[in-house]
């Protein structure tokens, strides 16, 4: 049966599956299959707790994790759904204006910042 949200549900899938090749990144995987299932209140809990736990780690792993979900989430029609409010508050924006203060040339940051780091 076909739905009108199938593709957020198999955008959810596909990026879940990609963060589910870096251990570090499982807090997000589970968040998204979480979300696919519908389970929205328990996704966003886990959600909070890899905010939490990705926030205390240095600017490098930060980065590594903005750099590899902004570019999927930029072409995707489930931007809203893999960058939802709680992770560009308290993970996005902070990473990508740190960013701009590390790597003041980087044209990847300086996009990042115009799509997702406004006030």
């Amino acid at each position: 049966m076909w739905q009108w949200r199938d593709e957020y549900f198999e955008s959810l899938r596909t990026v879940a599956s990609q963060a589910s090749e870096h251990s570090e990144w499982a807090g997000y995987f589970s968040y998204c299959s979480q979300l696919e299932q519908g389970l929205r209140k328990p996704a966003l809990s886990t959600l909070k707790s890899f905010i939490s736990s990705l926030s205390s780690q240095p600017f490098v792993a930060r980065k590594a994790f903005v750099g590899w979900l902004l570019p999927i989430a930029a072409t995707s029609r489930a931007s809203h759904m893999l960058v939802p409010h709680p992770l560009w508050q308290d993970l996005v924006r902070p990473t990508v204006v740190e960013w701009l203060a590390v790597e003041p040339n980087s044209l990847e940051a300086h996009r990042w910042a115009r799509i997702y780091a406004r006030a």
